[in-house]
């Protein structure tokens, strides 16, 4: 079965999570190598961040690497981040993600990660304070000796995807939490070979994703083990990480709202009896449509200010730059741009779109002289520019422009 056999837009977030406002220390903060980044789309890079950009984009274009259809200079971002900034390291870190990307379990689910869906091995449990999907993984359902290694990492992935594509909103919310249920098993029984491979397929395939860890009701030696242990971990990894027992249940309330925590937890979010296809817990108007993208809608004056404008447009010289570009079409940052604005570029001498060839309605651009897009042609290709988000040029020659923890 196929993931697109699945309608999952009933997971789209609210309009309320257009208003969640993140700090800039939240956003990204440190200096140079020692950087740590929460949010990286919608957001400006410093001039440090810019340059590692610049060079890795570089080398993914000596590579000639072959991105997803749907990459955006955000994920490259995070690439540059996966390593922290080393790059040879990001770019081991991206082929072992394109390897991975490619394999048939990314595009279909097979009988037994469907199973294991439906069992509860993973599973959306709701939203925190600010929209971000909260995940549970059921380690008493990790049974080693019914499923294989590849069988947990493919079920994992699979919910992630899901949450990632339909959960995720650019700049608003790019991160998840995950508690991972315990159930008081042993400490000499304590999945630690598992938990370090769901580190590792997510430290590449969701970097920089994670924004709170909850272990629940740890084995006593683990939790007093882990006062210790912290230390010598990063005071970054470390702060994501709690140990929570029963008593400390009510600490889950600071970060997620009573009526998206489960009843189990202390909430008021009713036990599941089928957990696939996942709950949805929010049950409010959605910011977007399924067909729209999923970056916010620019033209709100309210919300217009949180992305920055993509100054390169606004140069005469605009599409002969952009024309050249490595890494992106112009659709990739059209949607940076009043709708005004748009019209105005759109007319111009040396934007064409040629219809077809790639299988997602448009190939790269060419130039036309003046005068041969009509009013018809302008409203026919914005809506067909803002029925995609990011598109990224299919071969490395006309190709233009996630660390877990």
């Amino acid at each position: 079965m196929n993931f697109s056999d699945y309608d999952f837009s009933y997971l789209i977030p609210p309009k309320e999570v257009l208003d969640v406002q993140h700090d800039d220390y939240y956003i990204q903060h440190g200096e140079g190598s020692t950087s740590v980044r929460k949010v990286f789309d919608c957001v400006p890079y410093n001039d440090f961040e810019k340059q590692k950009l610049k060079e890795f984009e570089d080398m993914i274009q000596k590579e000639g690497l072959q991105l997803p259809a749907r990459w955006t200079r955000a994920y490259t971002m995070r690439f540059v981040y996966s390593a922290k900034f080393a790059l040879d390291k990001c770019m081991e870190n991206l082929k072992t993600y394109l390897d991975w990307y490619s394999k048939p379990a990314r595009k279909t689910m097979t009988p037994r990660v469907l199973e294991l869906l439906k069992e509860g091995l993973v599973y959306l449990a709701g939203r925190d304070k600010q929209f971000r999907p909260v995940f549970v993984i059921n380690v008493e359902k990790l049974d080693m000796k019914k499923m294989s290694m590849d069988d947990f990492c493919d079920t994992l992935c699979a919910l992630c995807a899901v949450l990632e594509e339909y959960c995720f909103v650019p700049g608003k919310v790019e991160n998840w939490v995950i508690i991972i249920e315990t159930n008081n098993v042993g400490m000499w029984s304590f999945p630690f070979k598992i938990l370090q491979n769901l580190v590792t397929i997510t430290s590449i395939a969701f970097t920089s994703t994670l924004d709170k860890l909850y272990i629940m009701n740890p084995p006593r030696l683990l939790k007093a083990s882990w006062s210790m242990i912290q230390k010598l971990v990063h005071p970054e990894t470390a702060a994501k990480i709690s140990m929570i027992d029963k008593s400390e249940y009510p600490q889950l309330l600071e970060k997620i709202s009573i009526d998206q925590l489960e009843e189990r937890y202390g909430g008021k979010l009713p036990k599941l009896d089928v957990y696939w296809p996942p709950r949805n817990s929010l049950n409010k108007t959605p910011y977007r449509k399924p067909n729209e993208p999923r970056r916010p809608d620019l033209n709100n004056n309210k919300r217009e200010s949180l992305v920055p404008k993509s100054a390169t447009l606004r140069d005469p010289q605009s599409a002969n730059a952009l024309a050249n570009s490595v890494y992106y079409d112009f659709d990739t940052i059209i949607e940076d741009i009043p709708e005004a604005e748009q019209n105005k570029m759109l007319k111009s001498p040396h934007y064409e779109s040629e219809k077809g060839g790639n299988g997602i309605g448009t190939t790269a651009h060419s130039f036309k002289s003046p005068g041969q897009y009509s009013d018809t042609d302008i409203i026919l290709e914005r809506k067909m520019v803002k029925s995609r988000c990011c598109r990224v040029r299919r071969d490395s020659d006309s190709a233009s422009s996630c660390n877990m923890f």
